[in-house]
């Protein structure tokens, strides 16, 4: 989003990750090519941004059993609630806001595993998720703030990378992965049938 200065001059939104002068003083790393943005395809359903609900958004978009809804918000909260009965920890909000477990538990139901993609015990990275040439997985990325984070899926098989944030479809590389968290990702799941 643009916003105006003093004067009325726009300012540009800050991406990270491209090359600029900025971003090479501040030490940022940086890619030298830009996302590529796809339209929407016909033959898949894309989930868009509700509240904080983007844990089911990057499972339905993953288009596991074609155009259908595969999980609902009443499933996740439900899971959520469940797995909280047990312990002080949230694992949810009224708005959203899922831990990994909740999308982990409420994709088992259905017969799917959520594997963690990791380098002894740190999760892969965006360089190497944007690397993959199948498969299909849940990506938490980072946020700036460091407080919250946000989910998207990557569906390799189809060289698409799926932000319920972000209109259309963002190609399959790295810069798209980017593109979905500018800030880095936090962890990397493959989804896959049990």
């Amino acid at each position: 989003m643009a916003r105006r200065g003093k004067r009325g001059n726009k300012k540009k939104k800050v991406l990270f990750w491209l090359p600029s002068k900025k971003n090479a003083a501040d030490g940022f790393d940086v890619l030298p090519y830009n996302f590529t943005r796809i339209e929407l395809l016909k033959d898949r359903r894309k989930y868009k941004q509700v509240e904080n609900r983007c844990g089911a958004h990057a499972i339905n978009n993953l288009n596991l059993i074609g155009k259908e809804t595969l999980v609902s918000y009443e499933e996740m909260d439900l899971k959520a609630a469940q797995l909280a009965a047990s312990t002080t920890q949230k694992f949810g909000d009224s708005t959203g806001n899922w831990h990994h477990q909740v999308l982990q538990r409420v994709l088992q139901d259905k017969g799917y595993a959520m594997k963690a993609e990791k380098n002894g015990c740190v999760f892969k990275d965006h360089m190497w998720l944007g690397a993959q040439t199948e498969g299909k997985f849940l990506a938490l990325g980072w946020l700036r703030s460091g407080t919250q984070a946000h989910w998207f899926c990557v569906d390799a098989d189809c060289g698409l990378v799926i932000d319920s944030a972000e209109p259309g479809y963002l190609k399959h590389d790295i810069a798209g992965v980017l593109k979905a968290c500018p800030d880095g990702v936090s962890q990397v799941w493959r989804v896959c049938r049990l």
